[in-house]
């Protein structure tokens, strides 16, 4: 077959077929005497696929790297290629966001405009609500796993029953969680940084649907081997790979702290959209990092092991400086007195009112947003250095 012949077939122009040559995607066989291409139907079937993940929108290296795996009706190329197109799914929903910012910028810079005298262009307004603007964008853009989680996803449920690190009290999280979350047989979840998906599995016991997102490539594969039920997408907190308003609950362990107080105001956002009305949050998490990460040069592994990390800080930060109360729908979760949780005894005395004076601090930001968009949230310590956070938006 020939060029014009195969570009018939595939609905597209020679001239693409030679661009998508000359990137190296495809090596057509060409007649010895008059050096025209000759498309085999291996290349056709090659071409098809290229033209289906460039409609996706997908780059050019990325294909290559599809291509690279075989087409052959393998294990290898299709997880392979399906790990490319969740990164490249990851990656529009962030270019999605980035999109609706600029849109709502626009709008902002157009509303200055107009509320502005006549004849005057409020040129300092404007760069300051662009200013505004782009830390948003550079808090989204900045995230990076330092922790590389693909390296604990083998080992992570075996850390889990030696209780090691942070996972000293995992079962009793995970347990507060479901039991506060009580999902309805039926209703739509998902977990944030899913992990080997511990959490969302004891969520599908209960008659749940469940998704779950995770940056780990390797702790997805984990989660999904374990629990086939669950829908796994790769992502972060900060670009949840989901439409609006999918979601009757979410729910996330140990991985909020992870975030900087601004990245947790644009992690709570993206949870509001993908929330239905009326949705509910469930985080628990430590109210600061384990000891051995409080530094200026380094953070924690899950485990709180010492990884060092040029210029990082401890995510969850003291600000003795703000001891302001709470504000009023912001509860704290009642605590019997001399009850045990985490087999550690709480009281609703001085102890307790110190560890929810830790939490407020910790929080705070993140609590002013949950009670400015009418959530009705209610705290409580599991124990010194772990907590439960509930959210109800209200109607």
């Amino acid at each position: 077959m020939k060029i014009r012949e195969a570009a018939r077939v595939l609905g597209v122009s020679a001239r693409t077929i030679r661009y998508y040559e000359e990137k190296g995607l495809l090596t057509p066989a060409k007649e010895h005497q008059s050096g025209y291409r000759v498309f085999t139907a291996e290349d056709i079937e090659r071409l098809k696929l290229i033209i289906a993940l460039r409609q996706a929108g997908m780059k050019t290296a990325s294909i290559a790297e599809a291509l690279a795996s075989g087409l052959q009706q393998t294990q290898h190329a299709t997880d392979t290629l399906r790990l490319l197109l969740q990164q490249h799914r990851s990656e529009t929903m962030q270019l999605w966001l980035s999109l609706r910012q600029q849109l709502e910028t626009t709008e902002g810079l157009l509303q200055l405009l107009e509320l502005a005298p006549a004849e005057t262009i409020p040129i300092t307004d404007m760069f300051r609500q662009a200013q505004d603007a782009r830390v948003i964008s550079e808090q989204r853009g900045n995230w990076q796993d330092h922790w590389n989680y693909d390296r604990l996803a083998a080992e992570h449920d075996q850390m889990v029953l030696r209780g090691e690190g942070i996972y000293r009290y995992y079962e009793e999280a995970l347990a507060a969680t479901v039991s506060r979350l009580a999902p309805v047989a039926g209703e739509s979840g998902i977990d944030l940084g899913t992990g080997t998906g511990n959490l969302a599995g004891r969520l599908l016991a209960l008659g749940a649907t469940m998704s779950a997102i995770d940056q780990s490539p390797a702790m997805l594969a984990q989660a999904a081997s374990k629990y086939p039920q669950l829908e796994t997408r790769l992502g972060n907190m900060l670009a949840i790979p989901y439409i609006e308003g999918k979601f009757n609950f979410i729910a996330s362990s140990f991985a909020f702290r992870h975030l900087s107080k601004d990245q947790q105001i644009l992690a709570l956002e993206e949870m509001h959209r993908v929330l239905r009305p009326g949705g509910r949050i469930c985080l628990v998490d430590l109210i600061s990092p384990p000891a051995s990460a409080v530094s200026s040069d380094s953070t924690a592994d899950p485990v709180g092991r010492k990884v060092d990390v040029p210029g990082a800080s401890s995510s969850v930060q003291s600000d003795t400086t703000a001891r302001e109360n709470p504000p009023a729908s912001v509860r704290a979760a009642a605590v019997p007195n001399g009850s045990v949780i985490c087999g550690e005894q709480l009281s609703p005395g001085e102890a307790d009112a110190h560890q929810m004076t830790r939490l407020h601090t910790a929080l705070r930001p993140a609590l002013k947003w949950l009670t400015h968009h009418h959530y009705d949230v209610e705290l409580q310590p599991l124990c010194t250095n772990l907590y439960l956070l509930y959210a109800v938006q209200s109607p």
